[in-house]
């Protein structure tokens, strides 16, 4: 009874409530006659059905199904269910029918399931349900099937399965589908696991070493390793394949035809692949190419230096970080530059120095890549959504600032239409802290849902995002205005997205009062306030809240010698006719005095000023009078 309501009732209810309800009938009603009035849910819910079984005989259930209302009126029909429940051919239907049937006798002494075959159906169903929630498109590694065995009850290490992956899968590639791993699994195989043997220590990889190799083969930095590339991987490892076997196995291992292998199929394949069995140990061969030594803590790996730079180059380069003892190119097979190498420092500290160029921008190719030696450092991507940035980002990058900080780990972000990621980059203890700094901060960020006017978003969001932009790093949080809805999303934490509310309201409030006010100011002074490059202007602006601009001739409505056009609300546009007022009155005098005389001022001490340093000086100096006779302090500014 339990098999059968296990596996049997799922699969019967889909597809008939009826035959569902009959089951019931037939494992509890035993010889004597039962009614059993039920309501039964789906396509046929909301029917009553009333069940009176007519007796058991020879391991036959008879009964009668009436459906209709509660009253009992209905449609009635008399059904026959024989033993077979399991059978492909069971049959059911009204009473008539089967004893037309020739078949008839047949089918209702059919044999039952055996209890050993039902519990069979349980477990498989168990096996691929759970092989479901763990695998990735469809396929498990000797990770997933660890994990797998764990959820089933059996223990096994990740080094055990390796061992008996190729006895699972029938493709070499190092992962196992569904049906491998079910028919695998029933056969008995996780009990004998734990008669397998190991992969031998020295064809054993950990992932760490693998990562170490994986980088070192993709020439391009792609994160990927195409036809080419993994040609020259089995050259590096001396594995004597000619052109035929190499091209077979990749195409083996490229079950998505794009060309290329990411990281998880070469691990998959390289830690447990029988392809490698006569040639030299992996272990050995990959300790010859990454040549671990003493002196590692002085080296570090770089990908995407620029490959027309010779070696001095790169020397002369990183000889910023410290002195530079030696640089080891490591070219294409081909003797080009590909834009790796190994660079030995004579001390440790040019190493730290050195990792803060990772992802540093240069030539034509991206970014830099910067990598200790033999330690595990890498680059790892976590999904994390754009709108959750802001919260691991903090105030001014308070919040990446102090992570970074406390755990020794590189954080970056990277928010496009391919992916939004947050990229931990360090040695293996560095980002697994990282992630878990990130992960509790991810806990307290929620988002709040306010309403805000569409027709106000262009204005909230302003020129190139700038106005978003400086509220986001003016509260810590992150600001989706959501397009054709009044919906505003804040994300962040409760103290974020508190101020960051106010802020937004604040800004509302001011767009709602704003308005365009005209000042006369003749012509002979626009330059002047609008300086060297827009330095004045630019300056008012980010004093008072409002924007300037000027305007002579026709375009002038109300004053024709000139007018100062601003807007903003009353009290801004006060504020920037008071300021313009007292930079015309102190500007020219300021001018005058720093054009005139040198002036110690830093790295500029002793050495005369460029017309663009003299104006900046003047008008900060100009501002910082009118701000203090106008009594503007720093709260009325913001």
């Amino acid at each position: 009874s339990e098999s059968l309501l296990r596996v049997g009732l799922p699969t019967m209810t889909s597809r008939s409530p009826a035959l569902a309800a009959l089951v019931l009938a037939a494992c509890f009603c035993g010889s004597a006659a039962f009614t059993a009035p039920l309501r039964v849910p789906g396509r046929m819910h909301g029917s009553a059905f009333s069940m009176q079984g007519t007796g058991r005989s020879g391991g036959t259930v008879c009964a009668e199904v009436r459906m209709g209302g509660e009253s009992g009126a209905g449609k009635k029909k008399k059904v026959v269910l024989g033993p077979g429940l399991f059978s492909p051919d069971i049959q059911l239907g009204p009473e008539e029918k089967w004893k037309k049937s020739e078949d008839m006798d047949t089918v209702l002494n059919a044999p039952a399931v055996k209890a050993e075959d039902a519990k069979m159906l349980v477990e498989k169903d168990k096996v691929e349900g759970l092989f479901d929630g763990v695998a990735e498109g469809g396929k498990v590694d000797a990770r997933g099937v660890v994990s797998l065995l764990e959820s089933l009850g059996h223990q096994a290490s990740e080094q055990t399965v390796s061992g008996v992956l190729r006895e699972m899968s029938e493709s070499g590639t190092g992962f196992v589908s569904k049906d491998e791993f079910t028919a695998w699994y029933l056969a008995g195989g996780a009990g004998k696991i734990a008669e397998a043997s190991e992969m031998p220590g020295a064809k054993r990889m950990t992932k760490d070493e693998c990562e170490s190799l994986f980088q070192l083969v993709d020439v391009n930095g792609d994160s990927a390793i195409d036809k080419e590339e993994f040609n020259t991987f089995e050259k590096m490892l001396e594995l004597g394949w000619d052109e035929a076997k190499s091209a077979a196995v990749f195409a083996r291992l490229d079950t998505e035809g794009v060309g290329a292998l990411t990281f998880e199929q070469f691990f998959a394949w390289y830690s447990t692949t029988d392809d490698l069995d006569n040639g030299p140990s992996l272990k050995k061969a990959t300790a010859n190419i990454l040549k671990p030594e003493q002196g590692d803590r002085k080296r570090i790996f770089i990908r995407g230096f620029p490959t027309k730079a010779p070696e001095a180059v790169a020397s002369r380069f990183f000889s910023r970080c410290g002195a530079v003892e030696h640089v080891r190119m490591l070219n294409l097979e081909d003797g080009k530059n590909s834009g790796r190498m190994i660079v030995t420092f004579e001390d440790e500290d040019a190493v730290e120095n050195a990792m803060e160029m990772h992802r540093f921008r240069i030539g034509k190719r991206g970014h830099l890549e910067v990598y200790r030696v033999n330690e595990g450092d890498k680059e790892e991507y976590k999904d994390v959504k754009k709108e959750m940035h802001g919260a691991l980002i903090g105030i001014k990058g308070s919040v990446v600032q102090n992570m970074q900080k406390e755990t020794g780990a590189k954080i970056f972000f990277e928010a496009s239409k391919y992916r939004q990621v947050m990229i931990l980059k360090g040695r293996p203890q560095e980002r697994a802290k990282a992630w878990v700094m990130a992960q509790e901060i991810l806990a307290g960020n929620l988002c709040d849902t306010h309403k805000v006017p569409n027709k106000m978003h262009g204005r909230l969001i302003g020129s190139g995002g700038k106005v978003k932009m400086a509220m986001q790093e003016q509260s810590g949080a992150h600001i989706v205005y959501k397009k054709e809805t009044d919906e505003c999303l804040v994300y962040g934490t409760e103290e974020a997205r508190a101020v960051a509310w106010q802020i937004i309201k604040d800004k509302m409030w001011a767009l709602d009062h704003t308005k365009e006010t005209r000042f006369p100011v003749e012509g002979k002074y626009h330059g002047m306030l609008t300086g060297k490059q827009g330095v004045t202007v630019k300056a008012l602006q980010e004093s008072t809240g409002a924007q300037v601009r000027f305007v002579t001739g026709k375009k002038s409505k109300e004053h024709t010698d000139g007018e100062m056009v601003v807007r903003g609300t009353p009290v801004q546009c006060e504020r920037v006719n008071g300021m313009a007022q007292i930079l015309i009155r102190e500007l020219p005098s300021l001018l005058s005095e720093l054009r005139e005389e040198d002036i110690a001022l830093g790295a500029l001490r002793s050495l005369p000023l460029s017309a663009a340093q003299v104006w900046k000086l003047a008008v900060q100096k100009a501002v910082g009078i009118a701000e203090e006779e106008l009594g503007m302090n720093k709260k009325e500014k913001e």
